[in-house]
């Protein structure tokens, strides 16, 4: 499985957020991604965050959903949604 790897930890300060800092850090790792050969990339957000709209908009897509996995608090259970993007 070394043609593809697992972004882990991708963030922005909250005062840096909306500002596209994000967005170019994310286009560099997809960039580096690139230039080492490998084929695709997959990461996981937590749901019902947004986050997952922010990757789509560089490429990334749903690939799969466990509902409710996450643990936030007693009462508020999160998806964890898996995303992925073709390289090539």
């Amino acid at each position: 499985m070394t043609h593809w790897a697992t972004l882990t930890l991708v963030m922005i300060h909250p005062s840096l957020q909306g500002g596209g800092h994000g967005k170019a850090m994310l286009r560099e790792a997809i960039d580096m991604a690139r230039d080492l050969g490998l084929a695709s990339l997959r990461l996981q957000v937590r749901g019902r965050t947004g986050v997952d709209a922010f990757y789509a908009t560089v490429g990334f897509k749903e690939v799969g959903r466990v509902p409710e996995s996450i643990r936030v608090a007693e009462d508020d259970y999160r998806d964890d949604i898996f995303m992925w993007q073709r390289l090539d």
